[in-house]
């Protein structure tokens, strides 16, 4: 089956590169698209497609993520290779292109080589490209592309995506018709030897490039080879083994004598001395990293960085939200409550069009806040420092079972689970990749940060940064847990070891970072603005349904209270009354998507049961000078907001004055609040991030994830508001706290058991790819 339809284009071209060689950035300065860059490897998870013309004529371009080698060497009958190059390794055995751009670092242009001589002795259309120009002109590197050209037998041209340099001869190349490079590398006779019985006893005959996979370690497939070819391979393989069980060692060694000479012929002499200029920007990054990576301060340097990423979301980018908040709810919710009362709407139709208001207003005051975080990550990635936390939390994910480099998606969990989840598939091993995406929800999103928000504002307005620091310090101790638990029941096995490239720090660019960000929290607001609003509207229609109820003091009831009356009792334990059903509500609309919750409360009590939304008259001027100038006020407030971030943000407002007032008599204390609060931590992973798991370790693990982290929400918020009661309701107490030991127990002792039957094969087998 093709992978690419290639009809309607001229021709079909693929990125092939290694990580962090700037390929991205030029795939999205050709084709004007917008996928994610960073400085640090595992970006692109996926290869994207998008178009590029010239006169008249399209091309399609394929972006394809970084890898360092086409070569697939298995030491370990556990390791299968990351999931991103198994892609690119696909991509390129398919051949569903015509021509492949070979993306090189012309600041790391040995290394980046040796993929290059890959893709010529695979016999591919290849076009070199040299990126990353200025900064190799920075380090005092100057070479003839001329004698590159000549030397590989394929074009070369130089590029900068920074300044636009070289763009428009590339895309001549791009739509010309490269041809098959006439390229051979001589290997030492022994491996020569090898590689001509391979090509030559071999029926049907396999290519030699094919011959050198194979005698690097790669493993054959046995599909399309007769029984005596397959143990006329096995035997020529098994002679190699004997006599040189380093043939791979001795082909990389050969490749790596042959750039070097390569290298002496293309670099000009005076390029071997390294300027001023490069050996400031090396001490730099050194200075840095004995700060950053030192095995004791390392870890403090991570959480201030950490500490002022929060400060930066939650008070600079919080200085705007008041602002839009205020005038969302001005303009949607009684701006259009007013509009349709003129034109005398009956008040089912305002009822139903301000539910929809208050979900865009609700979506829109997320901006301030999720932009800023967002950005600050932006920043962290993109200057190098992500890289280092990795590094710098390498020894804790070790006692984890997992290599450091996972601690790169979980970090990005903290932005949004879903990316987090999708970057799993960087990592070498199926078992870390699983056992990363198990403790990936119990990363606190941005949404969550919206809700935190809210409500310490309410009930812990006093020290709020402690209690938000808590959740978040909760949420890390639960993942540990988690990973600790199936790295020693169903997931144990061998850690493989942290190998990451350390790109140099570098200050990112103003528009780098806002484009990055804006798209990001484009995406955000989308896929929120697609969840919330109708989920607004619906609960603005089912609470203005009034059916009877004996038991009510007016004789009647909402639908909506009716149906989460009948399911609020089960949160009783944890604090929830049946007076505090809407909490109950925000609970299962939370299921889409975390952003609703805050939507869903809001429109609940503000309506309080019933009521519509607009009370009292508003007066819109005096409203929307109000709104504006909380922007000052807030600004006002950051130096003394660096102690106690959450308290001087406050952000009372973001919920109506009614539903404020009503949240706090119905949740009736403090602790209640709390253990709400850590339900909406722990509790079942959104509707994208549930998919995303079912696309990345399948259905089995996705039900697991989903029941572990809903059923550890319900233990812990039970335990906590129940030992909170305890002096109040001791025996009530002791039974629930003694029932939920006994279940947590035994649920982990049926984990045990399942991994002890299970034993080693919970783990992958190899992958075989095909022969070529």
């Amino acid at each position: 089956m093709s992978v690419v339809e290639t009809k309607p284009f001229l021709q079909t071209i693929a990125f092939v590169g290694n990580p962090n060689s700037g390929k991205t950035t030029l795939y999205n300065k050709l084709t004007g698209a917008n996928q994610k860059t960073g400085n640090f490897c595992g970006v692109t998870v996926d290869w994207v497609s998008a178009e590029c013309t010239l006169d008249a004529q399209k091309i399609q371009l394929i972006d394809l993520p970084g890898i360092y080698t086409f070569s697939q060497i298995t030491h370990d009958e556990n390791q299968d290779g990351n999931e991103d190059e198994q892609i690119t390794r696909r991509f390129i055995d398919e051949k569903q292109f015509d021509v492949v751009v070979n993306i090189v670092d012309a600041s790391s242009l040995e290394r980046n080589l040796y993929l290059t001589l890959q893709c010529l002795e695979l016999g591919l259309p290849t076009i070199v490209v040299l990126t990353r120009i200025d900064l190799a002109q920075k380090k005092n590197i100057h070479f003839s592309l001329f004698q590159l050209q000549k030397l590989l037998g394929c074009p070369v041209v130089a590029v900068s995506a920074k300044t636009g340099a070289g763009i428009e001869e590339l895309k001549t190349l791009l739509f010309a018709k490269p041809e098959i490079p006439k390229f051979h590398l001589s290997y030492p006779p022994m491996i020569e030897g090898r590689i001509e019985r391979l090509v030559n006893e071999i029926s049907p005959p396999v290519s030699r490039s094919q011959a050198v996979r194979w005698l690097e370690g790669e493993l054959y497939s046995q599909e399309q080879l007769s029984n005596t070819e397959v143990d006329k391979i096995h035997e020529i393989l098994s002679d190699t083994a004997k006599n040189d069980a380093e043939l791979d060692i001795h082909i990389a060694s050969a490749r790596y004598a042959f750039i070097e000479k390569l290298m002496l012929s293309v670099i000009a002499p005076s390029s071997k001395m390294l300027n001023v200029q490069f050996i400031k920007t090396s001490k730099m990054t050194r200075w840095i990293d004995k700060w950053t990576c030192h095995r004791w301060l390392g870890l403090p340097c991570f959480l201030a960085v950490m500490y002022l990423l929060f400060f930066f979301a939650i008070n600079v980018g919080g200085a705007f939200q008041d602002c839009i908040e205020q005038m969302t709810e001005l303009l949607f919710v009684h701006g259009v409550g007013d509009l349709l009362r003129s034109f005398f709407a009956p008040e089912w139709m305002v009822i139903f069009c301000q539910g929809v208001g208050q979900g865009v207003s609700t979506v829109l005051t997320f901006i301030p806040v999720i932009g800023a975080m967002f950005f600050a990550l932006a920043f962290l990635e993109s200057s190098g420092y992500m890289a280092r936390a990795a590094i710098v939390m390498d020894r804790l994910m070790l006692f984890l079972g997992l290599p450091g480099k996972s601690f790169v998606p979980m970090i990005i969990g903290f932005g949004c689970n879903v990316p987090a989840i999708l970057g799993a598939r960087t990592l070498d091993h199926k078992r870390d990749r699983i056992l990363t995406v198990m403790m990936s929800p119990f990363m606190s999103c941005g949404a969550r940060l919206a809700i935190f928000t809210v409500f310490v504002s309410i009930f812990f307005p006093h020290n709020g940064q402690n209690v938000v620091f808590a959740l978040y310090l909760i949420g890390i101790l639960m993942a540990i847990f988690t990973g600790l638990l199936l790295k020693k029941t169903i997931l144990n096995g061998s850690v493989s070891p942290l190998i990451m490239e350390m790109p140099e720090y570098t200050l990112p660019t103003f528009r780098s970072l806002t484009r990055l960000s804006y798209h990001r929290l484009k995406r955000f607001i989308i896929n929120a603005m697609r969840l919330i609003v109708p989920v607004c509207a619906v609960i603005g229609v089912l609470s203005a349904i009034h059916i009877p109820d004996s038991d009510s003091q007016a004789g009647q009831q909402t639908a909506l209270s009716a149906m989460a009356k009948q399911v609020t009792p089960i949160f009783a334990p944890m604090g929830l009354t049946e007076e505090n059903w809407p909490a109950t509500v925000g609970l299962f609309t939370g299921i889409l998507a975390k952003e609703v919750v805050i939507g869903s409360l809001n429109t609940l009590y503000a309506q309080d049961m019933g009521t519509s939304l607009e009370s009292e008259p508003v007066h819109y001027q005096q409203a929307l000078y109000g709104a504006i100038m909380t922007i000052p006020e807030n600004i006002l407030t950051l130096r003394g907001a660096f102690a106690n971030p959450i308290a001087a943000k406050a952000p009372v407002e973001t919920l109506d004055k009614k539903a404020h007032q009503e949240m706090q008599l119905r949740f009736g204390s403090e602790h209640a609040a709390f253990a709400y609060l850590l339900f909406v931590l722990l509790y079942f992973p959104c509707v994208s991030a549930t998919a995303a798991m079912v696309r990345e370790v399948k259905r089995g693990w996705t039900v697991f994830s989903v029941c572990w982290t809903t059923g550890l929400a319900y233990c812990i918020s039970v335990m906590y508001f129940q030992l909170s009661v305890w002096f109040m309701q001791p025996v009530v107490s002791s039974i629930w706290c003694s029932a939920i030991t006994l279940v947590l127990a035994a649920t982990i002792w049926g984990i045990h058991l399942v991994g002890k039957q299970k034993g080693s094969r919970a783990l992958p087998t190899q992958i075989v790819y095909k022969s070529s």
